[in-house]
């Protein structure tokens, strides 16, 4: 039993990456997963939403209110909060998790329905994922999300 938990052992240890490098940590491999946050309009979100919805497969969207400044520190906006001498602008954050391949098609679908043209229409950011753990069954990897 020992002797072929080694070899088992030494088998996940060989994973080759598509750009052909070893490695000897398979879940590099077998995990490619996102994470897409943007900052919009809170009067976009509904536009924006309603057509994530649309997308097969979507795993699940999680949207926060926000407030914050850009490059003009809110000074020009008519939405703009005031707290003691520093201006902010409200905004909407919305995040996911998704497969690599998923990832073109909701960021196509933000940047389409959140765009007006005008300073402030927010950004969008992508990061890297390196595992998800669903909490309630221990799933890991992209099944989690």
């Amino acid at each position: 039993m020992a002797g072929s938990r080694r070899s088992k052992l030494r088998s996940r240890c060989n994973t080759t990456l598509e750009d052909g490098r070893k490695t000897s940590l398979p879940a590099l491999k077998e995990i490619r997963m996102k994470e897409i946050k943007a900052i919009i309009r809170p009067f976009k979100i509904l536009d924006v939403v309603s057509e994530l919805q649309k997308i097969e497969n979507l795993p699940g969207v999680t949207i926060s209110d926000i407030r914050g400044f850009g490059k003009s520190k809110a000074k020009d906006s008519k939405e703009k909060i005031t707290e003691g001498l520093i201006a902010y602008v409200q905004k909407v954050k919305i995040e996911v998790v998704v497969p690599d391949e998923m990832v073109e098609t909701i960021v196509s679908t933000i940047q389409a329905n959140a765009h007006t043209g005008n300073p402030g229409d927010g950004k969008i950011f992508i990061y890297p994922v390196d595992d998800v753990i669903k909490i309630r069954t221990n799933e890991k990897g992209i099944g989690a999300i």
